[in-house]
C-alpha cells in the first residue's frame, strides 16, 4: 500500500500564453498530448496528439519523446 505522506511526482505545464497548471502523475505510464486518449490531456495546438510518455517508477520519472515536432524540454 502506498505511503499517503509520500511525495507524488507532479508535471508542471507552462503554455505559450504563460498560463500554467500542475498534474499529479500516476504510477506507470502516463501519455501526454492533445489527443483525447492521453492520460494527461493538454488542449494546446503546440503539442502533438501524442507528445510524450512519462513513466513513473517510485521516485524516478523518465520522459520519452513520441516523435513530436517541438520535442520535450526537461526542467528540475
Amino acid at each position: 500500500m502506498p505511503d499517503p505522506g509520500a511525495m507524488r511526482p507532479v508535471l508542471q505545464v507552462t503554455l505559450a500564453d504563460r498560463s500554467s497548471f500542475r498534474v499529479d502523475l500516476a504510477d506507470g505510464v502516463n501519455t501526454v498530448g492533445r489527443g483525447p486518449q492521453c492520460q494527461v490531456f493538454i488542449d494546446d495546438r503546440t503539442l502533438s496528439r501524442r507528445h510524450a510518455v512519462l513513466t513513473v517508477e517510485g521516485e524516478t520519472v523518465t520522459c520519452e519523446d513520441e516523435g513530436s515536432r517541438t520535442g520535450c524540454k526537461r526542467r528540475h
